[in-house]
């Protein structure tokens, strides 16, 4: 591009832009977790607590991959980059056990409850999308 002047002499500017990285990556993860925590009378001050005891132990597994592209582009003054991504859950278990026991004020009893969750098949996708100015 060229800019002309009165007394007939050019100043030439250029606008380029260059990919200053065009990456991206795969994998696959396998992640476990386990939780326990148990509520008693003797660890809550609150005189109302309701329970005798309350047990929660939970595990978590999931095997999973992703995949993230990242394109970015650099002009003289500004620059601008696309992230994307998807994620997708492969195989998984949650697992909860709870067991508590009530006082007499509220009922009284033993209770034990399980709850099972899979969480295969669940998958995301992503978007980020970044702009700015630089020297």
């Amino acid at each position: 591009m060229s800019f002309g002047f009165a007394n007939h002499q050019a100043a030439k500017a250029s606008i380029g832009s260059n990919l200053i990285s065009n990456n991206g990556g795969q994998g696959y993860f396998f992640d476990i977790a386990a939780l326990a925590g148990a509520l008693t009378s003797s660890n809550q001050q609150f005189f109302l607590f309701p329970y005798l005891f309350y047990n929660v132990n939970s595990f978590f597994n999931a095997h999973g991959g992703f995949l993230i592209k990242s394109f970015n582009r650099k002009f003289n003054f500004f620059e601008y980059g696309i992230n994307a991504g998807l994620l997708h859950v492969f195989n998984s278990n949650v697992k909860t056990e709870i067991t508590y026991r009530r006082k007499i004020l509220y009922g009284g009893g033993d209770f034990y409850e399980e709850i099972n969750k899979d969480l295969s098949g669940i998958g995301m996708a992503f978007l980020s999308i970044k702009t700015g100015f630089h020297d």
